[in-house]
């Protein structure tokens, strides 16, 4: 579940644990009238959220908010611990300074 529409211009970006939103994003019109989409820091005092970035569209705003470390995201080509690449970075290596280890 990435987001829900809690107002009319207004989402929280879920993202796991969904204790809480990770983040906020909220819809503005610019002088144009062209909508941009604030992402902000989630805090339950209104207040207190803060503007991290801005983006043309909700679903660039929401692809901005990370995951957390340990979350599968069915990417299976990534290449941090644990993937199914990890051994291959030492061969790649090789590779790319023509076959010296």
């Amino acid at each position: 579940m990435p987001y829900i529409q809690i107002e009319t211009d207004l989402w929280a970006v879920m993202r796991d644990p969904e204790e809480h939103p990770v983040a906020m994003i909220q819809c503005i019109m610019d002088r144009q009238q062209l909508s941009k989409y604030l992402v902000l820091t989630w805090h339950p005092e209104p207040h207190r959220r803060r503007l991290v970035a801005m983006y043309d569209s909700i679903e660039e705003a929401n692809s901005s908010v990370r995951w957390p470390t340990n979350h599968q995201t069915g990417r299976h080509n990534h290449r941090g611990p644990g993937s199914p690449h990890e051994n291959n970075r030492g061969r790649e290596q090789q590779v790319a300074n023509g076959g010296a280890a």
